[in-house]
């Protein structure tokens, strides 16, 4: 963690810099914006920090609105970007400022299904739910089996993962699925920002949420940060993010392998890791030298892993019994070097002692 967040600001910096010497001309429109969003989301943290310093000679109180007023600067600077496109934009589509760019592309009539039809009331549905279970487990359950609850209750949200962002992959729009998972990053840390800071009416309902849900590594009542969500989110999309630029525009349609490469964050993190947990929580018995994973538990992300990836296969195919003669031709070598990337994941997962939603997509990924 502590190397992953500087290396992401370096390549950021050092990508726009490169960029502005070239004059972004040859970049294409989605590489701009992403990279263009991240560095506004980089100033918001900056006028965050300068904000804070600011208020807080004016009182303790003060100081927690510093977010607030570091978000009004940052968004009035990106609305001036998005209606203008200076910097950077300009040079590489001067006729088309980013705003028509982005209602374009969000709003064509596949987009607009995901973004409409799909994702809200499979988000609003998955997190009710949660919440609801939750809430119940915590008054009915003795200590122990509250524990395992817990366990469990956290990994639906893997399982919640899944559920968004596998059909836009299988339909092929992984590009847009990317800035949409960029988009939410950025939202994770602008609202993260706002709870360590204590913005009035926004810390207390964020603590009140988050605080069920969290184990011994982050506590709300210790002022830790608390980045579980956005390391689970990040996790699915590092590959999206690794992999997508290399294929055609996010509108046609791409072959089943090149699905399940972009969704190894979503198998690995959204259901190896998840099953791992689950089980080991409820059947685990044999423990890993010097580890408290258990073996059951590693089968079952294996498996896991391996059974979603089959399925993602199929759904991505079109044509089951056709792709099954490719898989057992040329595509052999392609089930193997997946089946031996997933078993050497599992085991880094077993001992690694990093964020594991994070190391394992970035690990898994050279691999396969």
């Amino acid at each position: 963690e502590g190397l992953f967040w500087p290396q992401v600001s370096a390549l950021v910096a050092t990508a726009l810099s490169a960029g502005h010497g070239e004059g972004f001309a040859a970049w294409p429109a989605l590489g701009l914006f992403s990279y263009s969003s991240v560095a506004f989301g980089v100033v918001f943290l900056a006028l965050t920090g300068a904000a804070r310093a600011a208020l807080a000679r004016r009182g303790p109180q003060a100081a927690r609105w510093a977010p607030l007023a570091a978000g009004a600067m940052t968004a009035l600077a990106f609305s001036a970007w998005l209606a203008t496109g200076a910097p950077g934009w300009r040079a590489r589509s001067p006729a088309e400022p980013p705003i028509a760019w982005l209602g374009r592309t969000a709003l064509t009539p596949a987009h607009r299904r995901i973004l409409l039809q799909w994702w809200p009331p499979v988000l609003i549905v998955g997190v009710v739910a949660i919440h609801v279970a939750c809430s119940r487990a915590q008054t009915s359950a003795d200590a122990a089996q509250a524990k395992r609850l817990k366990v469990m209750h956290r990994k639906t949200f893997h399982a919640l993962a899944a559920a968004l962002f596998a059909p836009p992959l299988v339909a092929g729009r992984a590009m847009f699925l990317g800035l949409a998972q960029l988009g939410a990053a950025l939202l994770f840390v602008v609202a993260e920002t706002c709870r360590v800071c204590d913005v009035p009416g926004m810390a207390a309902a964020f603590n009140a949420f988050l605080g069920r849900y969290l184990d011994k590594r982050e506590d709300v009542r210790r002022g830790d940060l608390v980045l579980t969500h956005l390391y689970l989110l990040v996790g699915c999309a590092l590959p999206v993010w690794l992999e997508a630029p290399s294929l055609d525009p996010g509108i046609t349609p791409v072959g089943p392998w090149a699905v399940v490469r972009l969704s190894a964050g979503l198998l690995l993190v959204g259901v190896g890791d998840a099953c791992a947990a689950v089980v080991g929580v409820n059947f685990g018995r044999r423990r890993w030298p010097n580890s408290s994973r258990t073996l059951e538990g590693s089968a079952a992300f294996v498996a896991g892993v391996l059974l979603a990836a089959a399925l993602l296969f199929r759904l991505a195919s079109g044509d089951a019994l056709g792709e099954a003669g490719d898989v057992a031709g040329h595509g052999g070598r392609q089930v193997g070097a997946f089946v031996v990337a997933t078993v050497f994941t599992a085991l880094l997962e077993v001992f690694t002692e990093s964020i594991d939603n994070l190391v394992l997509p970035l690990y898994f990924c050279p691999l396969f």
